[in-house]
């Protein structure tokens, strides 16, 4: 049942609560039953009065008091298998089950009111409301279920009611090219609706990301971290560890060869970082020349990434020919849930490393990972003089 809800996606899913705006189409459904029995009860007591329905009670009895259980009964089922779709955080399944509640409801008030010859356009309704998940087989779903309901209507319970408006090929046909011309109209508005989604997406991500080296900036670091020690805490399990990584003397790259060295060197970095992490991992850049990497494996293969990514780092430097080498330092910190209460622990524990790594007997392009034990101790005494 997971792999098959797993299969079938909404296009924007990913980064669009859908959850939410299905919640809020519960609140659309029981507002038009309202509006439905509201205009029953109006348009019952009009043709009263006017002489066209002379028996009012009964009038109210079929098109109020009969239809009114059938629709609330279909509009709680619909609200209810949307809910579990919701826990289960399917999105296309939640616009399948409220486009067949939705065409369900519209299909019972055609049936009663098909003496009114405009009363097809309800089955405009579902498809209207399928837009709302911006997504273009939710659309076809709707066209084509509600295309199949009124031709069953048409064929099969029309000629059940002799009161019904006259329906011959034309209006038949009118009807099925309203639906048609109704889908045409909708795609046209998922490719406006689209373009506008993309556009903001572009947006946000350009906002997230630090203009320079392409790399996730400062502020989604935070996000990130926050978002994968409460996922590692919630799960119980999983580990992944945080790289926090320092180019060394870089003012001094700036002075002795001049920024725009400086900014290379800076893309160097990126470049392997990004290189080596590949899926393993999300990079950002920190500030300046400082990076940091939340990768998904433990400390001892993080260990062996930072090497990797320090090789690949030398070996693009050497091509712009400086005069003395550029190194990096590297600090790790792999999470350890009975050790760290939250995401600044880790960044504590990890930012201690680095500072091992760059303070090792004074040789550069060090890297150090954080154990427990001996470093809290150290960290405490470095961060904190008075702590023994």
């Amino acid at each position: 049942m997971n792999g098959l809800l797993k299969r079938y996606k909404l296009q924007y899913e990913d980064i669009v609560d859908f959850s939410d705006w299905s919640r809020r189409a519960f609140v659309c459904i029981w507002l038009s039953l309202a509006f439905v029995i509201l205009g029953e009860i109006v348009i019952l007591t009009i043709d009263h009065i006017n002489g066209i329905e002379p028996d009012y009670l009964h009038g109210l009895l079929t098109y109020v008091i009969i239809a009114l259980p059938f629709q609330v009964i279909v509009a709680a089922f619909v609200i209810w298998i949307t809910g579990r779709f919701i826990r289960g955080n399917s999105p296309f399944f939640q616009s399948i089950a409220m486009v067949t509640g939705i065409s369900f409801i519209c299909f019972s008030t055609v049936y009663l009111h098909c003496r009114d010859g405009l009363i097809y356009v309800a089955f405009a309704f579902p498809i209207l409301m399928s837009l709302l998940y911006i997504d273009k087989k939710s659309l076809l779903y709707a066209t084509f279920l509600n295309l199949v309901f009124y031709l069953v209507f048409v064929l099969f319970l029309l000629p059940t009611r002799p009161d019904a408006a006259p329906h011959g090929y034309m209006e038949i046909l009118t009807v099925i090219n309203f639906i048609i011309l109704l889908y045409i109209a909708g795609r046209m508005n998922l490719l406006a609706l689209s373009m506008l989604v993309q556009g903001i997406i572009e947006k946000n991500e350009q906002i997230k990301r630090d203009a320079f080296t392409g790399l996730f900036n400062h502020t989604v670091f935070y996000e990130h971290l926050e978002e994968i020690v409460g996922k590692t805490q919630a799960e119980g399990g999983g580990t992944f560890t945080l790289l926090l990584a320092d180019i060394d003397d870089f003012k001094n790259i700036n002075d002795s060869h001049g920024h725009d060295v400086g900014d290379r060197v800076i893309l160097c970095y990126a470049r392997s970082l990004k290189t080596v992490v590949g899926e393993r991992g999300d990079v950002f850049r920190y500030g300046g020349d400082e990076f940091a990497a939340l990768l998904r494996v433990g400390g001892e293969a993080a260990s062996a990434l930072a090497a990797d990514i320090t090789r690949m780092f030398e070996e693009e430097v050497k091509a712009l020919w400086l005069a003395v080498p550029v190194t990096v330092s590297t600090g790790l910190c792999e999470y350890n849930q009975s050790q760290f209460h939250g995401a600044r622990d880790i960044f504590s524990a990890a930012d201690f490393a680095l500072y091992r790594a760059k303070q090792s007997g004074g040789a550069k392009g060090n890297t150090h990972l954080w154990r427990p034990g001996l470093d809290l101790v150290s960290q405490l005494q470095a961060f904190n003089p008075g702590v023994e």
